[in-house]
Parts: C-alpha cells; structure tokens; sequence
C-alpha cells in the first residue's frame, strides 16, 4: 500500500489530497480524495520520517493547442 498526502495552492488557496494506492487481484488500485484543512494537519502528524517530502512549482500551459505542464523541483535542504 502506498499513500500520498498532498497540499496544492496558488495565491494563498489551498487544496489538500489524499491518494490511497495498492494491488487488488494484480492490478493497482489509487483512491483520490479530497480532504479538508483539518484533516490535512492529522494525517500530516502520521507521516514516515524515513521519507521526505517534494517541492515544486508546477507551470501550466497551452503551445500549439497542446496543454503541458512544466515541474520545477526546488532543492533539497536536507541530509538523507
């Protein structure tokens, strides 16, 4: 089982994700859903310590009537 917490905003506005993925009869399975600022900050608190969070600005936008998205990854600060 693999599970990503996720908090997305732009301009002070936030989202938050939680995305459940695991194998059922040797296919994967992700669950997304939203949850709330609150629910955020208690799941936030579970978080394994041997994994570290990403950081990245996400560019968006249409060339040639193609939509893409352009991640730009901020560098890490820490030791692993």
């Amino acid at each position: 089982v693999q599970i990503r917490l996720r908090k997305r905003g732009c301009n002070g506005k936030w989202t938050y994700n939680h995305t459940t993925r695991r194998q059922v009869s040797g296919k994967v399975v992700e669950i997304k859903k939203l949850i709330s600022h609150r629910d955020y900050l208690t799941l936030v608190t579970q978080k394994d310590p041997k994994h570290v969070p990403i950081y990245k600005t996400r560019r968006c936008f249409l060339w040639k009537n193609q939509y893409f998205q352009l991640d730009i990854y901020k560098e890490q600060s820490h030791d692993r």
